[in-house]
């Protein structure tokens, strides 16, 4: 169900059919009935679109709060990168205190897909982890070189009221973790 939720194109591909039968049959008979069944198919596709677009779904959230992230990362925006880090991951907090200052970021982007994999639970999951090939490109406020990056990134969420929050990230380098925000501040590359 929550699929049919986070893409629309299930509920305009069966409304496209239907409508075509139905407009077979109109066409073929030409009767209120087939006209009637013709418009209430049209209607209920608009309707299924309505509400997918209405119903936000976790992962959906999930989604919109990464991309929110890289906004505020490519923004250069630390207070609004630290209002999407949970107040009890003190490390994440320390990396972005410390890293973002030194750098000027240009841009902060996914490259390819988002796959968001949802902690399992009873009711409404309360922890996921975002995955994506992440780009990062900008230069070091001391000195101006230029840095890059260009891999894999693992975002940990977690669920805090209404609210998901980055509780933890792992960053990759041709397939091992790093520790990206260490490398900030010792200068390295």
């Amino acid at each position: 169900m929550t699929s049919i939720l986070e893409n629309p194109l299930p509920i305009w591909i069966a409304g496209a059919v239907c409508a075509t039968f139905a407009g077979v049959v109109f066409a073929a008979r030409r009767n209120l009935a087939s006209l009637v069944a013709l418009a209430v198919i049209v209607l209920l596709t608009l309707a299924g679109a309505a509400i997918e677009r209405a119903v936000v779904t976790p992962r959906e959230e999930i989604e919109a709060a990464t991309t929110g992230v890289l906004d505020a990362l490519e923004a250069n925006d630390l207070p609004a990168v630290l209002a999407l880090i949970d107040p009890a991951a003190k490390t994440v907090r320390a990396d972005a205190e410390a890293a973002m200052p030194q750098v000027k970021i240009d841009k902060a982007n996914i490259e390819g897909t988002l796959t968001i994999e949802l902690a399992p639970a009873a009711a409404e999951p309360t922890a996921a982890v975002a995955k994506f090939r992440g780009i990062l490109i900008g230069n070091t406020r001391r000195g101006g070189a230029t840095i890059g990056y260009r891999d894999q990134v693992e975002i940990n969420w977690v669920r805090r009221g209404d609210q998901w929050l980055i509780d933890g990230y792992t960053v990759y380098e041709n397939g091992k973790p790093i520790e990206a925000a260490g490398r900030l501040r010792r200068g390295v590359k």
